[in-house]
């Protein structure tokens, strides 16, 4: 038997429109509330993170060729773990998740990029004063702190996904790797 939205050819009421967009908004929210993530997503994220902190911060530091070769290496490993964790969770769901790649691997969750800011800048001051345990310990937390705010990015979308789905600009990342390009290319010159 057809709904009367299904045999109308005008629009339909505000009741049925109004049901129509909860049954949906349902749909959407039992399925977030299904998703999962790959066996050790987080750990495997916040390690990148880390070897990508600590080898900047030695690069910056030894302001010399072999150092932007160590600091691109980790940028590598960063990307290159959080292309696999995104291809295993699309290939574990079968879906794509707005603002997932963004915010979760790519640290763009507010308390994700605000813990790796500050761990960063502490990991780069220590390499500089030649506090090599230290740039460890700042690389280690930020690392952490990365796949913390990651982790909790992901429950608020999983509780709310209409309101928490959206993503960052691709021109916002352009600008942003471009930016970091110039800078590698900066400290390489200035070598």
């Amino acid at each position: 038997m057809l709904s009367n939205m299904e045999t109308s050819s005008t629009s339909p009421t505000p009741d049925e429109a109004a049901t129509a967009l909860r049954q949906a908004e349902s749909a959407g929210s039992a399925l977030a509330g299904g998703l999962l993530l790959p066996a050790h997503f987080y750990s495997s994220i916040g390690t990148a993170t880390a070897v990508q902190i600590g080898t900047a911060a030695a690069g910056i530091a030894s302001q010399k060729a072999w150092g932007i070769g160590v600091a691109i290496a980790g940028v590598l490993v960063q990307f290159c773990v959080g292309g696999i964790q995104i291809a295993r969770f699309r290939s574990l769901n079968g879906v794509r998740v707005r603002g997932f790649e963004s915010r979760v691997v790519f640290g763009t969750a507010n308390t994700a990029s605000t813990v790796y800011g500050l761990a960063f800048g502490g990991a780069v001051w220590a390499a500089f004063i030649d506090a090599w345990w230290l740039v460890a310990v700042f690389a280690v937390l930020g690392g952490v702190g990365y796949a913390v705010g990651g982790q909790r990015w992901w429950r608020v979308y999983q509780r709310d996904p209409a309101g928490n789905s959206r993503g960052d600009s691709a021109v916002l990342f352009a600008v942003l790797l471009c930016a970091a390009v110039a800078g590698m290319l900066a400290l390489l010159i200035g070598s």
